[in-house]
């Protein structure tokens, strides 16, 4: 026997086996499993369920979003319509609860192939506040990752991700059709790799330089590649590429071996039958049983179609589990994300300060009052000490009575 007081008045509930009671971390709530529970007669039974119904359309409003979500589970399962209308908007997400965002990729073409875009720029909702409102390019538009769905179970939102990965790469067809299929090695250092391989690295190449990792600048890498050519040693140049990459098209038999895909390793890139061997893998890859394995191949060589991240919730909003999207119920601001990730004052504050070090004294300004909503400690510091001015910048000072005081650029 159990009971709980829903209300002042008690009533009566009876289990027809053994069952759990979960409980918040505060032992505010009870959810209780209802397909345990049994009842003697239709008024009994009523009145059981309309206390099963109070006791979870409290727990929708609960502190704790698993009890929230577990509420709209089991309530979702009772055939009433004060049931149905008690979830109608969706489970109910709070300030500061953590949510499985899965993100549609975004693409775009170069000159030469397609790009892919498996990550998601937080900042694209700040530009427009530092440098004034800005019609946004459509290539640009399409580069730019689309949360699609959102869970609260983070097990669920990367089986979503891989089906919509799955789904995608086969729509985009057969082989790459545009994109290219490389991973480059982060460690490869390419002036060691020069003086291994007795390749002379002119040190004028340096000067004209300017990014952050030599061993990734194409200017330096085309003139590497250039003295191999004029070698003509076909070894030295599958070397060096093999030590450039991980993966890599001309070198696939490196992925087949770690994947249990047969490939002749004695047919070298530049052997003639070479690329009827990689037509025979990609069929073999597209086969329906195989699907898992060409999810993998495309991940390993061109990226995520689509990808999960870890977000809180920013404020009040319902998610709706019939298309699993996040439904706003506040106007806010037109920039305020709805979710953002644990790092996203970091990733912004630093923006903004080298925002402040710019030449552009208006977007310095406005940089510097986003900044003052920041809480890391560099953004503190950066407002603590000032907007930086450099000589020939002009500010204008406005008294408008003896308590304000107004600057402007």
């Amino acid at each position: 026997m159990s009971s709980y007081s829903a209300n002042p008045t008690y009533r009566e509930i009876t289990f027809k086996k053994p069952t759990y009671l979960t409980l918040d971390q505060y032992f505010s709530e009870i959810i209780i499993n209802t397909n345990n529970v049994q009842y003697a007669g239709n008024d009994e039974a009523e009145d059981s369920e309309q206390a099963e119904i109070d006791l979870l359309t409290q727990a929708l409003d609960n502190s704790q979003l698993a009890v929230r979500n577990t509420a709209y589970q089991l309530l979702k399962g009772i055939d009433s319509k004060r049931a149905k209308k008690s979830i109608d908007k969706g489970v109910k997400l709070k300030p500061g609860d953590k949510i499985y965002s899965v993100y549609q990729s975004g693409r775009s073409f170069t000159d030469q192939d397609y790009i892919l875009y498996d990550w998601v720029d937080y900042l694209e909702n700040i530009y427009p506040q530092v440098y004034e409102e800005y019609e946004v390019d459509e290539q640009e538009q399409a580069a730019n990752s689309q949360r699609v769905f959102c869970f609260v179970d983070k097990e669920k939102a990367e089986q979503a991700a891989e089906l919509l990965h799955q789904k995608l790469i086969l729509e985009t067809g057969f082989g790459l059709c545009g994109f290219e299929w490389c991973k480059e090695n982060p460690d490869f250092n390419l002036k060691q790799w020069c003086s291994n391989n007795n390749i002379d690295f002119n040190p004028e190449w340096e000067k004209l330089f300017r990014g952050n990792n030599i061993s990734c600048d194409y200017f330096i890498i085309w003139k590497v590649i250039e003295i191999i050519e004029q070698k003509q040693d076909e070894v030295l140049y599958d070397k060096f590429r093999r030590a450039r990459y991980i993966y890599i098209l001309d070198h696939i038999d490196t992925w087949c071996k770690e994947n249990n895909v047969f490939f002749d390793d004695k047919i070298k890139y530049f052997h003639p039958e070479y690329w009827n061997k990689y037509r025979e893998i990609i069929d073999y890859l597209y086969l329906p049983e195989n699907i898992e394995l060409l999810s993998k191949f495309w991940k390993d060589g061109v990226g995520h179609f689509a990808f999960v991240k870890e977000e809180f919730v920013q404020e009040a909003t319902y998610l709706k589990f019939e298309n699993n999207l996040l439904e706003s119920v506040s106007s806010g601001n037109n920039y305020k994300l709805i979710a953002k990730p644990a790092n996203y004052d970091e990733i912004v504050g630093d923006f903004l300060i080298k925002i402040l070090h710019r030449t552009d004294i208006m977007a310095k300004f406005k940089a510097y009052k986003l900044l003052r909503e920041i809480n890391t400690q560099k953004a503190k510091q950066a407002v603590e000490q000032g907007i930086p001015l450099k000589l020939g910048d002009r500010i204008f000072h406005r008294q408008n009575n003896a308590l304000q005081n107004d600057i402007e650029f």
